[in-house]
């Protein structure tokens, strides 16, 4: 059985052009990761970006030999 956590993170390109990213958590699934999103959309620090959430589906004890699969790019 396949098991995945979702990583979470903000990340966005501040008005000074300098990239600003947080890793909000790991949680077990899309749906709780989207609830956090929720809570967090009008709170300072993630409001002037809401649209720069990315989920990303990481799979449970495996090897990740590419970087590139690593990345915080959406999904």
């Amino acid at each position: 059985m396949k098991r995945s956590t979702y990583l979470l993170v903000h990340m966005y390109e501040s008005f000074s052009g300098v990239v600003q990213h947080k890793m909000i958590g790991l949680y077990n699934s899309r749906d709780d990761a989207e609830s956090a999103i929720l809570r967090l959309i009008n709170q300072p620090g993630f409001k002037d970006f809401p649209e720069k959430f990315i989920i990303n589906e990481y799979e449970l004890n495996k090897i990740y030999d590419d970087f590139e699969a690593l990345n915080f790019s959406p999904t």
